[in-house]
This record gives structure tokens, C-alpha cells and sequence, in this order.
């Protein structure tokens, strides 16, 4: 046989016969005139016995007809691409992908045109762009491959199919690779639960957990869910009326059909490289309608999922979609049944490192606004036809902004406060993004009147504006709360994070990382805020005179007495206020310059529990906890 030894500088071009490789050739691109860079070309490709080909970085091979591969194989990286096409000629040609092994190849096109097909199994670790059709042959594996170097996708061109059955590989990215809870959705049709199983996992159903008295006490427990905010109506022995978890419940059987643009969440070891068998997703739409929100907080989110081959761009899923509020929420697992979420808002604000890029195979919440009736549409534009790998890129922004994480014990959270001119104090459609409870304990968020905030947009920065903050653990520790960004506040504007306990105020930009002692019995709101001004709030008195401050007796009932030096007050007089842990002002008093030390505070009327008083001297602030009995 020929060979062919294809330069890394130079150009085949055979249009005569067909071309047997026996030697280790690499396609790649070379220099031309006119700019352009022209492929390597061959009208049909046989790879002998211990032949390798290489499809280099930018490089193309042209085949016009058959591709054989005898015991060899085909290497490459990047877009080194097979280009399958007519002959130039005009000669009738078959296109098949034949030989006695199977064959991977980084790219393959199948040009306008033409119908090509696989005799032999073939796997695509990048892309398949199809312009004319593909046939899967019968019996025969075709894979989508996907891992930590990169997961493969399809590219329809114009009018361009693939038929046939394809497996479609969905690698775990190994931030948590021990078990944990994942959201897919299938890129396939025609399958089953059945099809999220792999050599090291099972999927468990258990319609018995949709109707159980105590769901957390079903056995087997299953580790496939799906989601229906319904649920949030009624109420178990696990969850209470409105507990977002409420809306989980486990497909009857392994049988169950897959839906196209579902989301499904699934208990599985982020080893596991779970694979969808079907037919490829390739309709030019695909949608999820009559979607409800009932009347509890939390309801309204639905689990969705992209129905691609490929990533999809939640912008253009968002300007299609109807009755839905902009947000994109996805699950981040940190452990076996914990995690948190990711929020993005399609003007690129974003919480957890949330991205416009949903990638294949990927599941994910978007809620429905209130009063409608959503419609989620997924265009065949919404397909970016890129690798999941390539970085979404927006300008910068120039809005005021403050994002912070809340971490410990391995686990962390973020939330964003930014200002906009065409945002309110309330909810804004566009410029919010609700806060979804992290199941791993530590909550982070916005506190409004109606509901936490991961993101929250606020009106043009003018004046003095607190922002209050949920901040809660589920054990017992000290934790770090991190400034990631603060950026563009105007000029002579800082950002303080005042403790509402103790009275304290600190420069977040001087002081970019804290460390606070939380504990389960904290209430989330009402002791931390962030406070925007231009001048640092009234700062915590000296340690030696707030030392000198007491409150007796302590525990107390009925009333209590504040000790309030001279030494802090001066020639002012001094406000006095009792707060609960709600950060609600439950007594106030004002002692005037001169009087007596000692000031009584009657509880007479007031709940048992913990309460901190603050005095507010001409020397600075002090704050003192006391309990009530």
C-alpha cells in the first residue's frame, strides 16, 4: 500500500483514487496564499493495522468517501476535525465509518449534502456538527464522550440530523465525589429512570415516599426525585405546609419515562459516569408549560432541564420562556445530602459562581412569577454550539456592588447586594433572585420584608441604606464571612457590617475578612446588616469604659436595671433600647444628661427569651445581652 505522510507545513490533495495510511501522519492547518488555510483532502481513507492518524490542533481532513479504520486509531486535540463531504468531482460516493475497531475522533462534520453512516462503533470527544445526515448504524455504538478534559455536543446546521440510537456521556465535575445529589435532564428521548444506572449504581424508586406519613422514614429511600411545587400545599411528619423539600417525590418505577426538559435530582457518587441511550434531542423547540405556583412562599420553583446535546444560554431561554421569573438556580452538592445553590439573573449578576452556560444534560429551578401561569421555552438558538469549557464573558459592570461568602467546616456561601437605578426596595423581577435554602446549614442572604435574597438589587445608592442580612448555622462554630467584591461604591460611600448585639461597626473594605461564632439557636435575622454610607456609623464606645456598663439581675423577670456611667454619657443625654432577636425595638428610653446612673427597664410585658441592650452615648455604643425569664 501508499503511504501518505501528510507534513505539519504542507497540503494533500488527492482527488484520483483512495488513499490507505500506514505510516503516522498529521493533518493540521499550513501556509497558503490569500490568507485562507487550506485542508488536507483524500476521497476515501483506509488506516492499516498499526497505523496512527492524527487530527491536529486546527487541522481538517477532507474525505470524500469512505473512512476505514483496520486495527489503528486517530488522535488529535482541540479542533482537528474528519470532514466528511461530496466528492468535488461529482462521483458518486458512499460515506461510511467502517472498519474492524472502533474509532474516537475529536470532531467529525458531516457536510451538506451527503448521508453518512457508521458501520463500526464511533465515539466524538468534542463536537459532531452535522449539515447532512448522519445514520447511526444499527446495533452499532455511537458516543458522545464526556470527562474531565471536556464533554462532547452536537452542532445542527441548517437542516442537518442524526438518526439512530447515541450515547450521550455526562461527566461529574469532582467537587464533592463522594455521594451527593445531582440534577440531569436527558438529551435523548425514549428512555427510562433505568437509564441513569452505571457499572456502580442503581437507581432506587419508591412511589410509597409520594404518600408516606414520614417520608424520611420510607425504606428503600429512593435516589431518584422529581418536583412538584403542589406539594408545598400539605403537609408530613418530615416536612411542614411551604418547606420547599416538601416538593421532591420519587417517579413510580424505573420504567418511568425520562421527559424531555425535565430535571431530575439523583443521589449518585461523583465517580459515576452516567450515560443517556436514545435518539438525540434535535427539534428545533422543546417546551414545559401550565406551569403553577401556589399560594405558600416557597412555591412556584419547577425542576427543568435542558433537552440539548449540548450547553444551552439561559438568556435566550429566558426572552423565549413566559410568566416565569428571570433566575436561573443550580444545585452545587457539598455532601452526601447537602449543598447549595447558584443564582443568575440575566444581567449577569450572579451567587455560587452561577453562569448563563447550562450544560449538557444539566437540570436546574426557575420559578414562576406570581399570578401566572409559566411557559419555558427552549429555542434551538439557545444551543451555543461551543465547548462547556468556554468562559462566558460579559463587560463589566459598573453598578455598586458587594458580594460576600459565609464559609466553615467545608462548606460556603455567597450572596450579591448591588444598586441599579431602575431597581426598588422591594422584589424586582430582573434585578432579584430569591434566596433557596442551602441543605449543608449555612445560609447566607438579603433579608426583605417578604423573603431572603441571593441577589438583591437595590435603587441608586443615595443616602444612608441598611441592608439586612440572614445569616444562619446549623452548628455550633466559628465561621468566615469574606468580602469577594466591592466594587464602584461612590465617591466617599463605605460598606460597614454593623453586629447588632454588640453594637459594633466594621469597614468591610479595611476589614475584608471576619470571623463569627454562630450557633443553632441564633435567630438568622436581626443582628447583621450592612450599612452603606459616607460617614462610619457611631462606633462601639471604649472597651474600658463599655466594660463598666452592666445590666442586673441577669436573667431577669419583671424588671431590670441598667447600669449607664456618667463617664459614657457626658454633657448628652443617651438613647436606651431593648431589642428581641428579631432586630425589633421592644422599649425605649431616653436618660436625659445628669440624672442617675441606674435605669429601670420594666420586661413586665415583654416574652422569655434573649433580648440585648443597646445604649447609644456621647462616647459611642454599647450593647449587653440579657436574658428574660
Amino acid at each position: 500500500a501508499d503511504d501518505v505522510l501528510i507534513p505539519g507545513n504542507g497540503t494533500l490533495v488527492a482527488f484520483g483514487s483512495g488513499y490507505t495510511v500506514t505510516t503516522q501522519p498529521t493533518v493540521t492547518t499550513s501556509n497558503a496564499v490569500g490568507g485562507t488555510a487550506p485542508v488536507s483532502e483524500a476521497l476515501s481513507v483506509t488506516l492499516s493495522s498499526g497505523a496512527v492518524l492524527t487530527l491536529a490542533n486546527n487541522g481538517t481532513l477532507n474525505v470524500y468517501g469512505d473512512f476505514v479504520n483496520t486495527d489503528s486509531q486517530v488522535q488529535g486535540s482541540g479542533t482537528g476535525t474528519l470532514n466528511l463531504l461530496t466528492d468535488p468531482n461529482g462521483n458518486a460516493m458512499t460515506h461510511d465509518l467502517g472498519g474492524n475497531v472502533a474509532t474516537t475522533f475529536p470532531n467529525l462534520s458531516v457536510s451538506t449534502g451527503i448521508t453518512a453512516s457508521t458501520s463500526q462503533a464511533v465515539a466524538i470527544t468534542r463536537a459532531l456538527t452535522v449539515a447532512g445526515n448522519l445514520a447511526i448504524g444499527t446495533s452499532q455504538s455511537f458516543t458522545l464522550l464526556s470527562s474531565s478534559v471536556g464533554t462532547a455536543y452536537l452542532v445542527n446546521s441548517g437542516s442537518g440530523t442524526v438518526s439512530g440510537t447515541a450515547t450521550v456521556q455526562r461527566y461529574i465535575t469532582p467537587t464533592n465525589s463522594g455521594l451527593g445529589y445531582r440534577h440531569y435532564s436527558s438529551p435523548v428521548s425514549g428512555n427510562t429512570v433505568a437509564d441513569f444506572a452505571t457499572a456502580g449504581f442503581t437507581p432506587v424508586v419508591n412511589s410509597a415516599y409520594n404518600s408516606a406519613a414520614n417520608p424520611r422514614q420510607v425504606r428503600p429511600y429512593p435516589t431518584v426525585f422529581t418536583y412538584d411545587q403542589s406539594r408545598l400545599a400539605s403537609s408530613n411528619a418530615s416536612y411542614a405546609v411551604g418547606d420547599f423539600d416538601n416538593g421532591f417525590l420519587s417517579p413510580d418505577n424505573t420504567s418511568s419515562a425520562l421527559t424531555v426538559g425535565q430535571g431530575y435530582t439523583v443521589n449518585i457518587g461523583g465517580t459515576q459516569l452516567v450515560d443517556f441511550q436514545g435518539p438525540l434531542n434535535q427539534a428545533t423547540s422543546y417546551s414545559r408549560t401550565g406551569l403553577a405556583r401556589g399560594a405558600q412562599t416557597s412555591a412556584g420553583f419547577h425542576l427543568l432541564g435542558n433537552p440539548y446535546p449540548g450547553a444551552i444560554s439561559y438568556t435566550t431561554l429566558y426572552a423565549a420562556s413566559s410568566g416565569v421569573q428571570d433566575g436561573l438556580y443550580v444545585y452545587k452538592s457539598s455532601g452526601q445530602y447537602v449543598g447549595s445553590y447558584s443564582a443568575y439573573l440575566s444581567n449577569g449578576q450572579s451567587t455560587n459562581g452561577g453562569s448563563n452556560n447550562i450544560p449538557l444534560g444539566q437540570g436546574f429551578f426557575l420559578r414562576v412569577a406570581a399570578g401566572q401561569t409559566g411557559s419555558v421555552n427552549f429555542p434551538t438558538s439557545a444551543r451555543t454550539n461551543s465547548p462547556e469549557t468556554a468562559l462566558f464573558q460579559r463587560s463589566t459592570s459598573t453598578a455598586p456592588s458587594l458580594a460576600m461568602t459565609l464559609s466553615g467546616s467545608g462548606v460556603a456561601n455567597q450572596t450579591r447586594i448591588y444598586f441599579d437605578a431602575s431597581a426598588t426596595p422591594a422584589f424586582d423581577n430582573g434585578y432579584d433572585a430569591n434566596y433557596l435554602p442551602a441543605s449543608h446549614g449555612l445560609d447566607l442572604a438579603s433579608d426583605i420584608s417578604t423573603e431572603a435574597l441571593a441577589i438583591n438589587g437595590l435603587p441608586e445608592l443615595t443616602g444612608t441604606v441598611t441592608v439586612p442580612l440572614q445569616l444562619h448555622a446549623t452548628a455550633a462554630g466559628t465561621y468566615t464571612l469574606a468580602v469577594d467584591e466591592l466594587d464602584n461604591l461612590p465617591t466617599g460611600y463605605h460598606a460597614y457590617l454593623r453586629d447588632g448585639r454588640t453594637g459594633s461597626y466594621t469597614d468591610l473594605a479595611a476589614t475584608p475578612s471576619l470571623s463569627l461564632a454562630l450557633a443553632p439557636a441564633d435567630a438568622p435575622t436581626g443582628r447583621y446588616a450592612v450599612v452603606f454610607a459616607t460617614s462610619q456609623p457611631l462606633a462601639s464606645a471604649p472597651a474600658a469604659l463599655a466594660a463598666l456598663v452592666g445590666v442586673y439581675p441577669n436573667p431577669a423577670r419583671g424588671t431590670a436595671t441598667l447600669v449607664l456611667p456618667q463617664a459614657l454619657r457626658g454633657q448628652a443625654s443617651s438613647e436606651v433600647t431593648l431589642v428581641n432577636t428579631l432586630g425589633q425595638v421592644v422599649l425605649r428610653r431616653t436618660v436625659a444628661a445628669g440624672t442617675s446612673e441606674l435605669v429601670e427597664l420594666p420586661l413586665g410585658s415583654l416574652a422569655a427569651g434573649i433580648y440585648t441592650v443597646r445604649a447609644t452615648t456621647a462616647t459611642g455604643a454599647v450593647a449587653k445581652q440579657l436574658r428574660v425569664e
